[in-house]
């Protein structure tokens, strides 16, 4: 195992287990933001769909 992968044991269970995980605040957009992002990832989608698929063409 390398360190900074998964399963590699940087720290005792003790101290690995008092860590919190910092809460992340849900952003407010407005109805432009939301469907700009909407749009970005349908776009996002697409774009690896057809990277992923485009030898079946």
């Amino acid at each position: 195992m390398k360190p900074d992968k998964p399963g590699f044991a940087n720290r005792c269970p003790e101290c690995s287990a008092s860590d919190e995980e910092p809460k992340k605040e849900k952003k407010n957009l407005s109805a432009e933001e939301r469907k700009a992002e909407a749009e970005a990832n349908a776009e996002r989608r697409k774009a690896i769909r057809d990277l992923l698929y485009k030898k079946d063409r």
